[in-house]
């Protein structure tokens, strides 16, 4: 009998390097607080069986930051109080489209290798 094996990869429980797109394609379509990128994280179909880890995205968010990929902006609640927002840079609008690239690559190797495993 086949032992399960919890929280392996091979059971896509460790998809962390694909945080980075994912929230850069979030802040590309509006500004939002860590809070709010996390709750949009929740709407991707890779997070479907799993919610993001709250502590991890905004280690990423703070980590994108400091590479310039995105900027603290005040975003308006309620019109009465403004809350520190993230947006994306010009930088991290390049980096999404590079992330574009290699994921397309990335998405014809694993269908090869799909096929292969049969």
């Amino acid at each position: 009998m086949k032992k399960k094996v919890s929280g392996c990869a091979c059971q896509g429980a460790n998809i962390e390097k694909f945080i980075q797109p994912v929230i850069l394609s979030i802040l590309k379509k509006e500004t939002l607080t860590g809070y709010g990128v996390v709750k949009k994280m929740q709407d991707y179909s890779m997070f479907r069986f799993e919610q993001p880890d709250i502590a991890g995205v905004y280690k990423y968010l703070k980590n994108m930051e400091a590479k310039g990929y995105l900027e603290q902006t005040k975003v308006q609640n309620n019109e009465k109080t403004a809350h520190a927002g993230l947006h994306i840079t010009e930088a991290g609008a390049g980096c999404l489209e590079s992330w574009k690239q290699t994921l397309r690559v990335y998405q014809l190797s694993i269908t090869d290798l799909v096929r292969e495993l049969d």
